[in-house]
């Protein structure tokens, strides 16, 4: 069986993948890039020794690989997405897809005529207590979901914020509350396998907290309502700085619900109503931790709780055997939307605004030369704002 050839774009997140491949029989890195010179020798080890380390994206592409890990920065994804499928290359995102409306609709198509493989390498689907969720739903014993949270807080020191953004452009420092969705939205729809259709955005100030950090963004928390094909309602936190570092879900359906325990990736707590209890059922209200998989034992060794082995398996196997992956382009592209249209909907005084169905070719048109972006792209400044707060303001 020969291996997949596997390029890597971005060594420091992307060292995490990097080493997952390291223990596969059935894929390898054959080729990196990455520009600072320390962090490339370090991911090197885990690699053969004829991996190529290229100076530029057509190197990479033109390496011989048949997929790319994009672990570069935050705002960038798209445009290096569209140029490797267009490539023959299939990808794997490590975060959120697009961070424009015609980034979204340019992916959709890109994927459509090219044929590529797209999966968002969303690590918190594999959480074990994420996967749990999903089984127990799936199962149909709490019935239909009416309701679910999905909270994502992840504060940062004055120095972490310093390290993880050093330059005073840095997407981190623009990063509207709303972007970074996809750890607290992506579970829940893996789970109960449901599209956005419609979204409302809120956020909090936190002006204290961007001063001491010297951030533009001064929004301490983003909140979004997000209305579900079907009806549900899902509350979603963007990476909010509330708090302390967390991950929480929540599924509340018409018999029952499901929730991980707040500070626990492991242990589920499920509650059935009294008048659904089965006679199998005990109790209406359980607390335990799933039980160990085939790939408990490996996933161990890595970070994130062993979900970066997970989702990283799951895209080799699904390329290994011509799977489409669950978070497939169609599904990327609408957290994308959710996100980018929800920080609309916060400009905009909380308006609803309607997400579109990116299978449907009509429904893209709108937004076909959407580019309004929060971000610097190079010298061009954002073209609108990542705060209602004031910010630091710069002096550039």
């Amino acid at each position: 069986m020969d291996s997949i050839r596997v390029g890597v774009f971005g060594a420091w997140r992307g060292l995490a993948y990097i080493r997952v491949i390291h223990t596969m029989e059935d894929a390898e890195v054959t080729a990196i890039l990455e520009k600072d010179p320390e962090k490339c020798e370090k991911a090197r080890a885990y690699c053969g020794p004829d991996v190529k380390l290229c100076k530029d994206f057509d190197e990479l592409l033109a390496s011989g690989i048949q997929a790319v890990i994009l672990a570069n920065y935050f705002p960038e994804h798209a445009a290096y997405a569209i140029r490797a499928m267009k490539a023959g290359v299939d990808v794997f995102s490590e975060c959120l897809p697009a961070v424009t409306m015609r980034e979204c609709v340019e992916l959709v198509e890109t994927a459509e005529k090219t044929g590529r493989i797209y999966a968002l390498a969303e690590n918190c689907v594999y959480f074990r207590a994420a996967q749990e969720i999903e089984r127990v739903y799936r199962s149909g014993i709490l019935g239909k979901v009416v309701y679910a949270e999905g909270e994502y807080t992840h504060p940062m020191s004055v120095e972490q914020t310093e390290y993880y953004s050093p330059e005073s452009r840095h997407w981190r420092k623009y990063l509207p509350m709303t972007y970074y969705l996809t750890h607290s939205m992506a579970p829940l729809m893996a789970a109960t396998d449901l599209m956005p259709r419609k979204v409302i955005g809120k956020v909090a100030a936190g002006w204290e907290y961007a001063r001491e950090r010297n951030m533009q963004n001064a929004d301490g928390a983003g909140i979004l309502l997000v209305e579900m094909e079907g009806g549900a309602l899902f509350r979603i936190s963007g990476c909010s700085h509330f708090g302390r570092y967390g991950l929480w879900y929540r599924i509340g359906c018409d018999k029952g619900e499901i929730e991980n325990l707040r500070g626990s990736n492991d242990e589920v707590r499920v509650a059935v109503s009294d008048w659904n209890l089965t006679d199998n059922m005990a109790s209406g209200v359980t607390v335990y931790a799933p039980r160990p998989d085939e790939l408990a034992e490996k996933a161990k060794a890595f970070s994130h709780g062993g979900a970066d082995y997970r989702v990283t398996h799951a895209f080799i196997q699904d390329l290994r055997n011509g799977r489409k992956p669950y978070m497939d382009v169609y599904r990327s592209a609408a957290l994308s939307a959710t996100a980018i249209l929800g920080w609309r909907s916060v400009l905009e005084g909380s308006r609803q605004i309607e997400i579109p169905d990116f299978r449907d070719p009509a429904a893209r048109e709108k937004y076909r030369t959407d580019e309004r972006s929060p971000f610097w792209s190079g010298d061009t400044p954002p073209d609108l704002p990542c705060s209602i707060h004031s910010g630091v303001q710069s002096t550039e």
